[in-house]
């Protein structure tokens, strides 16, 4: 017998599960795993037309309609931001669809992405989902949504161990660097793959100690900072210096207020796979 839910007890649901996030960033660092040759590069969100991921849009839109609250109409109308609705969106296709169909479904996914292969389930078994789905992924576009998984989070976890640093906290402040010394740093390492050579965005830390320059990598996947020799460290990930961009404290979060991402905030080399980028206005 097919499920049903109400409204009210999907937004309860929802909420009770749901999780804030921060705008993850689209980098991958030099000890990345192999991945998949198919790539993408452009991401438009479904629900702003902003270059990030929708996973990653803080957008406020109407929970009834799925619309930003500026085109709402609803007359008692619920604010969510678009992260917590994707996220609920994702809970619902895999709670909702049966279970002979996970691997039909699943192929889907990887092959349109998120929002339009739940636009097709939604038509295909119509009375297994709540009724106000349609409305939240009418007319998306086919768009890989396991981006956030290859790409992590680097530029997100640099910046915040910065930050923690002048909180007296984290482990930047651990190693006690010279303060005017320390820099989150933006560059490309080149990775050597089963398909050939790839030139991805990639954020750290570098900072002077006793006369001597040290890389804290705090990671891209998970947090997991490690110190390194800056020889061997560009060496490793075959990283153009000339291709880095680096920034005080103050210069990163100018530039996070400004463009409302953890980064990159500059033009990247041409030969740059960036997800998403499509150059900040």
């Amino acid at each position: 017998m097919a499920k049903k839910v109400t409204k009210a007890k999907a937004t309860a649901k929802r909420k009770k599960k749901s999780v804030a996030r921060k705008p993850a960033a689209n980098a991958q660092s030099a000890k990345a795993t192999p991945r998949s040759a198919k790539k993408f590069f452009d991401l438009p969100c479904h629900f702003c037309g902003g270059d990030h991921h929708p996973a990653h849009c803080s957008t406020e839109l109407c929970e009834g309609c799925g619309k930003r609250a500026e085109e709402c109409k609803c007359d008692e109308p619920s604010r969510i931001a678009a992260h917590e609705l994707y996220e609920w969106i994702a809970e619902t296709l895999w709670e909702f669809i049966p279970k002979e169909a996970t691997k039909e479904i699943e192929g889907q996914v990887e092959k349109d992405g998120l929002l339009k292969t739940v636009e097709c389930a939604f038509k295909k078994y119509p009375k297994l989902f709540p009724w106000h789905l349609e409305r939240w992924v009418k007319g998306a576009k086919k768009q890989p949504e396991s981006v956030q998984n290859q790409y992590g989070d680097c530029y997100q976890y640099s910046l915040i161990t910065l930050i923690g640093m002048d909180q007296g906290a984290g482990i930047l402040e651990a190693f006690d660097p010279d303060p005017d010394s320390v820099r989150v740093v933006h560059g490309y390492p080149s990775l050597t793959e089963s398909d050939g050579e790839h030139k991805f965005g990639h954020a750290w830390i570098e900072f002077s100690l006793l006369g001597q320059t040290f890389v804290l990598d705090c990671g891209t996947d998970e947090y997991r900072p490690e110190l390194a020799n800056p020889t061997t460290y560009y060496a490793q990930g075959r990283i153009q210096d000339s291709e880095c961009r680096r920034y005080t404290k103050d210069q990163a979060m100018k530039q996070l207020d400004a463009k409302s991402t953890w980064g990159p905030w500059e033009q990247p080399p041409k030969d740059a796979e960036i997800v998403g980028w499509q150059g900040v206005k």
